[in-house]
């Protein structure tokens, strides 16, 4: 379940002429990144899951049980770029969800305010997608 969303909303942005400028990957890449960053990096990561047992069964593996996924992204937009191209960029990113969004009943739950990263070199916005009634065992 979680990782079959989280895949699917990668696939979306990775794929998604709209960022063709940005790196997409997913979260806790195995790889190092240049610091301060030259290019934008959307990552994308899980960020947390439920599961509820579906009618009067108590056990979670029913075929009415339902899940909910969220889905964390983080947009990195580098410093150089300056905040209306972050902004630019989360629109971008919201434009490729699109097809996402369409196809499951999900919600963007949070878009925080940009921030400086000095750590990163980079100007952050995350958001966090929840995706909700998901069968996690079909």
């Amino acid at each position: 379940m979680c990782s079959k969303t989280v895949e699917a909303v990668f696939n979306a942005l990775s794929s998604n002429a709209l960022l063709s400028d940005a790196k997409v990957i997913r979260d806790f890449p195995s790889i190092k990144q240049d610091m301060p960053l030259e290019v934008p990096i959307v990552s994308v990561g899980l960020g947390g899951a439920s599961l509820q047992p579906g009618g009067e069964a108590a056990i979670l593996s029913n075929d009415n049980a339902l899940g909910t996924v969220e889905v964390k992204i983080s947009i990195c937009s580098p410093k150089s770029k300056a905040g209306n191209e972050a902004i630019s960029l989360l629109d971008r990113v919201l434009s490729a969800l699109s097809s996402v969004l369409s196809s499951v009943e999900a919600q963007i739950v949070d878009i925080e305010e940009i921030k400086y990263s000095s750590s990163l070199g980079c100007l952050l916005i995350p958001l966090s997608l929840k995706i909700t009634n998901i069968k996690p065992f079909s």
